[in-house]
């Protein structure tokens, strides 16, 4: 273990990489050859939070801060000894045995040679070649161009395979050595670094700027930041989400930021005025299930405790990921809209063909009055467009006992087709392990019926001038910014001179039909034939 193994590689001509800039707070390195302490020292750090030099063959180093000194070599510690020594060491410590630190030198001579003296574990193995180096240093060159946006991500790639290739010709190598035995990058590799790395830009340019964080007024603003989300809501905004009853939240892809997948947003009813007022914006980076999870629970911690949850109604669109977690964090009830709900039996019928046989080709409606052709499938298809109407047992029992005995009735070509649509019925609506309910589809006596307040807000997104289609971070959350202090105005001038104002209950006539209906075979068509 005393001994030091010197190894020596013939390097020819060494690669002047000194307009290679990045950051180097003495752990990640700058040059192949730099210009700090020695111009023949060479720095080959790997900050375990960085992954520079994540996918290098052979020996990776760290920094020793202990042995550090402006006059003298820095030293480092072998990453590949470094998990045997900590095994040993803690063996060795425990005994009261001596733990020797194991240290590698890396270093130039005159003759620019690259020695490395070390001083390895036995069972370390491996090598690492200077033209790994230098592909990674050219890596860190055009990850910087890729993400100050000065060219398209597929031209940088390009640009850093000519230079490469340049490296290798002059060093009298060929370009498929470097391309083939070295872990070389793919474009799709390579382009997904360069998302990864631009989206650390942007959230470091978040944090960096205070007055990003807070609204035009000195407010708080932007309230959580990850790799995942970033979460602005107001104290405004707060108020408005914790003082509602209703409450209605969709996504938007077209005024994300080119960073995240979707711009999710919470709109949230006043009981006193029935008016919906956007309380929370949320940057997401996916729509699974985990991220909503973690995205109520953010939302959840940022509201008073003393909010009761369940006591509120949250109306979502058709997207089991994001009602199953509602469910689970929340503890709220949840509500589908009916507009999503209706267009999914409409999907349905569409995706197997039943639109043909009750609908005019020339001029498609797919409620047609005019058409007279298996009249019987058209009376059942108005009948299920009532079903969100009832109360979830009612919908249950006018489903089983009149709709499906209905469908099923019919016979000839599409009677196959019928079954596929009554199945598809009967497994993704009154099936408790599909996801959905009657008692999620219902909206019996509700004020609220659709989520129609966020459609609406996303509109006046396609309106703002400011936040462009997958623009930067930074000018997604101005133009939020703006935009919340409208909505904070409104809210309190409401708050001061509203009243309670008429509430704008819609579908009363349904509601009204089902109070003087009695549930019996006489009179069931007639109401059904009412509410369609």
């Amino acid at each position: 273990m005393d001994n030091f193994e010197t190894e020596t590689e013939e390097i020819g001509n060494c690669f002047d990489l000194s307009s290679i800039s990045s950051k180097d707070n003495g752990t990640i390195i700058t040059n192949l050859a730099s210009k700090r302490l020695n111009k023949s020292l060479i720095f080959i750090k790997s900050n375990p939070s960085s992954n520079i030099l994540k996918e290098t063959r052979g020996y990776s180093y760290v920094a020793d801060k202990n042995n550090l000194n402006s006059n003298t070599e820095s030293s480092y510690y072998c990453r590949s000894c470094r998990t045997l020594y900590d095994r040993w060491a803690y063996k060795n410590k425990k005994r009261g045995l001596p733990t020797t630190k194991i240290i590698s030198h890396v270093y130039l001579d005159k003759e620019m040679k690259l020695f490395k003296k070390t001083k390895h574990h036995p069972e370390c193995t491996g090598e690492i070649t200077v033209s790994q180096l230098i592909i990674e240093q050219l890596l860190i060159k055009y990850y910087k161009i890729a993400e100050l946006r000065m060219v398209n991500c597929f031209d940088v790639h390009l640009q850093f395979i000519n230079e490469a290739s340049e490296i290798a010709y002059i060093n009298n190598n060929s370009p498929f050595d470097i391309t083939t035995e070295i872990s070389f990058p793919t474009y799709r590799q390579f382009a997904g670094s360069v998302k990864y790395h631009k989206k650390r830009r942007g959230f470091e340019d978040i944090k960096n700027r205070p007055e990003l964080l807070l609204t035009l007024d000195r407010r708080e603003f932007v309230r959580y930041i990850s790799n995942e989300m970033i979460v602005m809501m107001s104290p405004q905004g707060e108020q408005i989400l914790r003082n509602c009853d209703y409450m209605a939240s969709d996504g938007t892809f077209c005024k994300s930021s080119s960073e995240h997948y979707q711009l999710y947003s919470f709109q949230c009813r006043n009981p006193q005025s029935t008016k919906f007022f956007p309380s929370c914006f949320v940057l997401l980076n996916g729509k699974r299930e985990s991220l909503y999870k973690q995205m109520f629970e953010v939302i959840k911690s940022l509201v008073c405790t003393s909010c009761d949850w369940s006591k509120k109604i949250l109306f979502l669109d058709k997207e089991l990921a994001a009602c199953k977690a509602a469910k689970e964090v929340l503890k709220c009830t949840v509500k589908l809209c009916v507009f999503h709900t209706i267009s999914c039996f409409q999907r349905a019928l569409k995706k197997g063909g039943l639109q043909n046989f009750y609908t005019i080709k020339k001029k498609y409606k797919l409620r047609n009055q005019d058409s007279t052709t298996h009249a019987t499938l058209y009376s059942n298809i108005q009948k299920i467009y009532c079903l969100p109407y009832f109360p979830p047992e009612e919908a249950i029992l006018y489903w089983r006992r009149y709709i499906k005995p209905g469908f099923l009735k019919v016979t000839g070509s599409i009677g196959k087709k019928i079954k596929e649509f009554v199945t598809y019925m009967d497994t993704r609506w009154f099936m408790s392990y599909s996801g959905y309910s009657p008692s999620m589809m219902s909206i019996y006596s509700l004020d609220v019926t659709t989520t129609n307040s966020c459609e609406g807000f996303h509109s006046k997104l396609k309106r703002c001038l400011i936040m462009t289609k997958k623009g930067k971070v930074v000018d997604v959350i101005e133009g939020l910014k703006m935009m919340e202090l409208r909505i904070s105005s409104e809210y309190l001038r409401e708050g001061l001179y509203g009243g309670e104002g008429e509430k704008s209950i819609k579908n009363k006539a349904f509601y009204q039909l089902y109070c003087c209906f009695q549930f019996n075979e006489k009179n069931l068509d007639e109401y059904a034939a009412e509410i369609t």
